[in-house]
């Protein structure tokens, strides 16, 4: 608690064709599963509680749940049913290139239909209903007309554990508690909890590591020397969690290891890990989200969110292409093999699927959410039921702590929280001081931490995290008048309906001012949102309905990045964030204690925060009265409606051609060094066009311009790149292009000195077909790909990115099997596009392309190789860097010598790219094989390089060997590797540690049909 702070006639042959089809899926290796053991029920397909009817054959298969599974045949009668009990059912079908639509019928309704023809043959897929009413019904599965279907199993979870309503817990009477036993670091419910029950599950709390007087950074390697000593001298502690970020690790003692620990002058206190668990239900107008996403084209932009919750399904069109990062720790359930961590938070419940559609859905299946171009960090915290423990989502927090300063988190929400409830904060931080530490480091740090208050109903009490110092508590209203909740017979309480600690309440009247009755509510709650009924994304790529404060944080979270992206200034200010919701909110009364709270209201918060809202020329209109750029990165936005202009405004040659402009806004920036400077104007609600000036209003001289970012796409904002001089003021006008505003327009303006990252660019290279993405969002849209015919002149060959010219722009390269490279100095088709090219002379030989000298433009060369038994292949580079028409130019030789060799065991082909890996402007050689990478600094040219710096790349995807490439992902001048694989995978990382694991996932499709070739480019 921050204090401000998802029939049918056919022919024989497509039997024969199934048949074969299942020989060959018999042979895929069995997949990891996600059951959920004791606590729900599997059910094969040819289990008799299944009822067949029509025609279904058993196919034997390794990969299938119980070894076979049942396909149909050409029966119009082909029929699986099964009566069951729960709201939830899970059909597991197979995926086959020649399988079709099944579809589910629950209780003689058709409620969805699933398409099968996967790409390749697979097992596993689940389709998934979970909005049933928690009683008796029939399902029904078949396939749609024309069609076969693969049914392996049915799942039914088991209904979800009653949840102990919190109550003061006594001291169970054991041995007597040995003097000397510091009760302020080990209370007597923990002392209790061990003696009845041997080993329990704590969580232990370390003294901060410091060093001197004052406050300084937090030491991790001092707090790991901490860690260690403790543990060393713990008895029988069984290490769960070691936090690198956090002063605490986490795990199972026994009574004599917790009285041993206590004594330790490193121990602060010594806590049970209490079990945890999600909170779970129009409400984009109820808030008026809807008029200030349109009105103020306000769609999260530049905003990214962590949600730490049971994950997310990672294919839905509505969340793919948004999810930058992912990551998991649960109690042996993160995918893909049931492990306690992992680099997939693939959802297996569904209820992290849903909070994160409330932010970020983009409308394609499920409503829109209220964000939908925010960036999600996905941090898996809850396994397949729902569950975990505060030691979990700590070790989330502390992940995100740890790798802050690339995944730049700017809000987090966790619509999650423990059955035991707290009454006031200082309680709830004594309670729970791990988690005090980390959503205070991260307060302190800037980030907004949004969590649900619970659905217990009490009105005296909130759940931690929503109760921790850091945290802003949100409570859940209705979001339209929908009589009475619920009102569904004979489920006439919360408590009929959901069970488990759900209060026993129902509410008689409904609207958007009704806080419902089972939120936990005190009188340090801060914030309401509606959080009943809320229809968003669900499992399997579809929707799901739910109710909760869980629905309720999201909601709010999203609202705060709207604001961060109508004024960025907030970014690092939450305390703003909630004052500024909370006064511009409306006041709701809850009867269970009558105290009153504020429901946000999205178009009131933005109108507040967003600059120059008032009628008139803004502030900056003219160019005596230049906005002052800040140290850079500088993110801000204004209202430019009104804004004028003046003759001395510059048009036409002095502004990209532009012959008519107006609404004309002033900046300046002074840099204290020389640097490059990045302008852009992304986010934008109009088409803007931007020049970049030194001198007096009347005498300027333009520097840089830029009118559209991609007109091939119909992007009208603009960006550039200029190299600035230290001490020079640079003018910045920005434009609208056309007439004047006849209404609202709103400017986002971002000055950094760090440009775009690298992307990746992938070719076929035997129908000569481009494919290149400007973004690292997973699955990004048609916008953000650039998929054209290149005009080749070969076909074959390896296919590169290159600056050829000097001018800053990447542009294709080919290096045909005859040994002469191609180039072309334009990006996309034009029906002359100049190729020029020159002899390297080596035939089918790995092409590398880098900055290997201090010329502008980037060098080329290609890696020869003998075999030098027993130690292996040595290989040598021969590059040039002159392009200068010469056809056959000389070439440069540097020795690569034995790299990864054959007496070391690795093993697969050699694979070659270039990158700068110390940020000293210029590329040096990589070599991958097999799972290992071994890289030089040693720039080509010089001498012999020495392969002293290696990597653990691993094998990501099992799909083949992929495609090695280098760039600078994360922007921070420093390139590091990634594996691009011909099924549209991506894997990079943005690190050079030797084995971090840290994996960033993006699915790139297959925007050219087939991926011979792939590497990394910038747009300029």
């Amino acid at each position: 608690m921050s204090r401000l702070a998802n029939r049918r006639i056919f022919s024989g042959a497509l039997i024969f064709i199934l048949l074969i089809a299942g020989i060959i899926l018999s042979a895929q290796p069995t997949p990891a599963r996600s059951d959920d053991g004791p606590v729900g029920r599997l059910i094969e397909s040819d289990d008799p509680l299944v009822q067949q009817s029509g025609s279904w054959t058993k196919q034997a298969a390794a990969g299938a749940s119980g070894g076979n599974y049942l396909y149909s045949g050409k029966s119009v009668d082909d029929t699986l049913t099964l009566e069951f009990v729960g709201p939830r059912i899970e059909i597991v079908y197979v995926q086959n290139p020649a399988l079709g639509a099944l579809a589910i019928e629950v209780d003689g309704t058709v409620l969805r239909t699933v398409m099968t023809d996967g790409t390749s043959p697979q097992f596993g897929s689940r389709a998934i209903v979970d909005y049933l009413e928690n009683g008796p019904h029939t399902l029904k599965v078949y396939p749609q007309e024309g069609t076969i279907i693969g049914v392996d199993a049915f799942y039914i979870p088991a209904p979800p554990p009653v949840e102990p309503t919190p109550t003061e817990t006594t001291p169970v009477a054991s041995t007597p508690i040995p003097r000397g036993v510091n009760t302020d670091k080990l209370d007597e419910t923990v002392i209790a909890a061990a003696q009845s029950e041997g080993q329990i599950r704590v969580i232990v709390q370390l003294r901060a590591p410091s060093i001197g007087f004052g406050r300084v950074p937090f030491n991790t390697r001092l707090n790991a020397e901490m860690q260690n000593e403790v543990l060393a001298s713990a008895g029988k502690f069984e290490l769960r969690h070691k936090y690198s970020h956090l002063p605490a690790f986490a795990g199972y003692a026994d009574f004599a290891t917790l009285i041993q620990m206590q004594a330790d002058p490193l121990v602060a206190s010594i806590v049970i890990d209490e079990p945890s668990t999600m909170h779970t239900d129009v409400s984009v107008p109820a808030i008026q989200a809807d008029i200030a996403r349109n009105t103020y084209g306000l769609r999260g932009r530049g905003v990214t969110i962590a949600v730490l919750d049971s994950g997310i399904d990672t294919n839905h069109p509505d969340l793919s292409d948004d999810i930058i990062a992912q990551h998991c720790e649960t109690q042996g359930t993160c995918p893909p093999s049931n492990t306690t961590t992992g680099i997939s938070a693939e959802d297996a419940n569904g209820h992290g699927t849903n909070v994160s559609g409330v932010i970020t859905a983009n409308g394609v299946v499920a409503p829109i959410g209220f964000a939908p171009d925010v960036k999600i960090v996905a941090v898996r915290v809850l396994s397949n039921t729902g569950s975990g423990f505060v030691s979990d989502w700590v070790e989330g927090l502390n992940w995100v702590i740890a790798n802050q300063a690339t995944l730049n988190v700017d809000v987090i929400n966790m619509s999650l929280g423990t059955f035991a409830l707290y009454t006031s904060t200082a309680a709830c931080d004594l309670a729970q001081p791990t988690v005090e530490d980390a959503t205070t480091a991260l307060a302190t740090a800037g980030v907004t931490i949004f969590a649900s208050s619970g659905n217990q109903g009490s009105a005296n009490s909130l759940s931690s995290p929503a109760c921790n110092t850091g945290v802003v508590s949100v409570g859940a209203t209705y979001d339209s008048d929908l009589g009475r909740e619920p009102d569904n017979p004979p489920h006439l309480t919360y408590n009929a309906m959901f069970g488990g600690s759900w209060p026993a309440c129902f509410d008689a009247t409904t609207n958007t001012t009704t806080i419902t009755c089972f939120t936990n509510s005190n009188a340090e709650l801060d914030l309401l949102a509606p959080g009943s009924q809320i229809i968003s994304a669900g499992m399997g790529g579809g929707t799901s309905t739910y109710r909760g404060t869980s629905q309720a944080s999201p909601t709010v979270a999203a609202v705060a990045a709207l604001m961060i992206e109508a004024n960025p200034t907030l970014a690092v200010h939450p305390d703003w964030i909630q004052s500024i919701l909370y006064s511009t909110g409306v006041d709701v009364t809850d009867s269970k204690n009558g105290f009153t709270f504020r429901r946000i209201n999205a178009l009131a918060a933005i109108q507040y925060v967003l600059p120059d809202e008032g009628w008139g020329p803004p502030s900056n209109d003219a160019f005596a009265n230049a906005t002052v750029v800040s140290s850079p990165p500088y993110r801000w936005s204004q209202e430019v409606f009104q804004a004028t202009t003046t003759g001395t405004d510059p048009s036409g040659a002095t502004l990209c051609n532009v012959a008519t402009r107006s609404d004309t806004v002033w900046y300046q920036y002074t840099p204290l060094s020389a640097g490059l400077v990045s302008v852009s104007t992304e986010g934008s609600t109009y088409d803007t066009v931007i020049g970049v000036y030194t001198g007096t209003e009347g005498a300027l001289t333009q520097i840089a311009c830029s009118d559209d970012v991609d007109a091939l796409h119909a992007i009208r904002t603009s960006a550039l790149n200029f190299s600035a001089t230290g001490g020079t003021t640079y003018r910045i006008m920005i434009a609208k292009y056309g007439a004047a505003a006849t209404g609202t327009s709103v400017l986002r303006l971002s000055v950094s000195n760090t440009p775009v990252g690298d992307t990746i660019a992938v070719f076929n290279n035997s129908a000569n077909y481009a494919g290149l993405v400007d973004t690292l969002q997973t699955s990004p849209p048609p916008v953000n790909y650039a998929t054209y015919p290149t005009g080749g002149p070969q076909t074959g060959g390896q296919w590169v990115m290159g600056d050829w010219n000097g001018d800053g722009q990447k542009t294709p390269g080919l290096y045909a099997p005859n040994g002469v490279f191609y180039y072309t100095n334009n990006i996309g088709y034009e029906a002359a596009n100049p190729w020029a090219g020159f002899w390297i002379g080596l035939f089918n030989r790995p092409l590398v392309v880098g900055k290997f000298s201090g010329a502008t433009n980037d060098c080329v060369g290609a890696v020869d190789s003998g075999n030098f038994p027993p130690y292996g292949t040595a290989f040598a580079l021969y590059f040039t860097c002159n392009y200068a028409g010469n056809p056959n130019p000389p070439l440069t030789f540097q020795w690569l010598s034995v790299v990864l060799p054959d007496q070391a065991w690795y093993s697969g082909i050699h694979q070659f790219v270039a990158g700068d890996f110390n940020n000293d402007g210029l590329d040096s050689i990589a070599v991958r094989r097999g799972v290992a990478i071994a890289f030089t600094n040693i720039v080509p040219g010089t001498g012999h390089a020495e392969f002293n710096l290696a990597q653990y790349i691993g094998a990501p995807s099992s799909v083949n060997y992929g495609l090695l490439v280098a760039g600078d992902w994360d922007s921070n001048n420093i390139d590091s590797f990634g594996l691009v694989y011909n099924n549209g995978d991506f894997y990079r990382r943005n690190d050079l540690d030797w084995n971090s694991g840290a994996y960033i996932y993006q699915y790139i499709g297959l925007p050219t049909g087939i991926i011979h070739s792939a590497a990394s480019w910038r747009q300029r």
